[in-house]
């Protein structure tokens, strides 16, 4: 007879156990192992289960059910790619644990309110959800134009230095258009404004994505061959 799953602890004895832990977190200062530990273990089930939901489009339905969203309850037309819905959700999840442990602190979350500390910072998730997913929106939205205009009009749209050779001009933009269509959309736009010597910091805003995310997409497109030449190593890092 094989063994049984040790059962799951009922709502009751887990907000015991959560109440300990924060009396606990307290005595710490929210600042000692124990909230190290509980950060760490809530930010990871956080972005487990906010990259599902959002992937899925679950995660409109029950923002739309709570009222979180307002006017952005939907998701884009074209979905979300995987590395979207890992962006939004960890910075969703990085300003949840944020207002959690200040929730905390002011003493916002008490076990008389039924909801477990996952529980809480779950619905934490959704409100920072709300913040970070309209930006991302408008950049989704930027995306779905570049797939539309790519491969052929997007390299027109870039600046190509003027030559005193024009069949040298000519060559470069066939250069160009060639090494930008075997980039994604969001690469593309990053390397046409980097091409135009906007800075990396210039770029994460005018797309609406972190440093780190221009830096790494940067390093895909060189993977991907767009190196080098005149337009692969443009723009400044500052």
């Amino acid at each position: 007879m094989g063994s049984r799953r040790p059962r799951r602890p009922t709502t009751a004895a887990q907000l015991a156990t959560d109440q300990r832990i924060v009396e606990t977190l307290l005595a710490e200062g929210l600042d000692g192992p124990t909230w190290s530990k509980l950060a760490e273990d809530l930010a990871n089930y956080g972005r487990k289960l906010l990259v599902v939901q959002i992937r899925s489009g679950e995660i409109f339905a029950i923002c739309r059910r709570r009222g979180v969203l307002g006017r952005l309850d939907r998701p884009p037309e074209a979905g979300l790619l995987i590395g979207d819905a890992e962006d939004i959700a960890s910075e969703s999840v990085a300003r949840a644990i944020v207002t959690f442990q200040l929730d905390l602190h002011d003493g916002k979350w008490s076990p008389e309110r039924r909801a477990t500390l996952k529980t809480y910072f779950y619905g934490q998730c959704l409100f920072r959800f709300a913040d970070v997913y309209g930006p991302w929106r408008k950049r989704i939205e930027r995306r779905e134009m570049w797939e539309t205009l790519m491969p052929h009009d997007a390299p027109a749209m870039i600046r190509i230095p003027s030559d005193d050779d024009p069949a040298r001009t000519v060559a470069d933009r066939d250069d160009l258009n060639r090494r930008l269509a075997g980039l994604t959309p969001r690469q593309a736009e990053i390397m046409l404004l980097r091409a135009e010597g906007y800075t990396q910091a210039t770029i994460a805003e005018l797309v609406g994505v972190s440093v780190s995310t221009v830096e790494r997409e940067i390093a895909r497109a060189k993977r991907a061959g767009l190196r080098g030449g005149r337009y692969g190593e443009g723009g400044a890092d500052a």
